[in-house]
């Protein structure tokens, strides 16, 4: 399944092999006008009772919106008892979620 929030940002999401999870795979921009789209995936996913892995390989950007949706997706997969894990952040988002903490508050996956 695919989802288009614009120019900025592709989110395609998809089944995880071996374990009962969705991966989101996020290309593009994950900012202001593109967070709240992201926020929303997780928490359909969540309430529908799977695990989320969000894959950050081809994410070209994250800001402080985008750190708050990463928080806010951690938050309603853990009110549904349900894993959150940010997958294969590029290496200068990378250094924007050791720098704001949010590697010590959510799964990463290297």
């Amino acid at each position: 399944m695919s989802h288009v929030t614009g120019e900025a940002l592709r989110i395609s999401i998809g089944a995880e092999d071996g374990r009962p999870a969705h991966v989101i795979t996020l290309e593009g921009d994950v900012d202001f006008g593109t967070s709240a789209a992201v926020l929303d995936c997780v928490n359909d996913l969540a309430a529908r009772g799977s695990d989320v892995i969000v894959d950050l390989t081809d994410a070209q950007f994250l800001d402080s919106a985008g750190l708050a949706a990463l928080l806010g997706a951690r938050r309603a997969a853990a009110r549904s008892g349900r894993a959150f894990t940010v997958r294969n952040p590029p290496r200068l988002i990378a250094r924007v979620l050791a720098l704001s903490g949010i590697d010590r508050l959510v799964d990463v996956e290297w």
